[in-house]
């Protein structure tokens, strides 16, 4: 099994049971990269439909990540 690092910010949201989590806020706290990191590992284990969103920023070098 997988093992992601929770960033600190994001414990709230994984309190509890729920069928759909999300996050929403600033910048540089990591939310992109765990829940991408959390939907590979999910693919991995059994097969998964998702849909990833994400704001678009001003310009294109802000909200496009290789």
């Amino acid at each position: 099994m997988t093992q992601i690092a929770l960033p600190e910010v994001l414990i709230p949201v994984f309190d509890g049971r729920a069928d759909v989590r999300g996050a929403w806020g600033g910048r540089g706290s990591g939310k992109s990269h765990f829940f991408a990191e959390l939907l590979i590992a999910r693919c991995v284990a059994k097969k998964t439909d998702a849909v990833c969103v994400r704001e678009v920023q001003k310009d294109l070098k802000k909200s496009a990540k290789k």
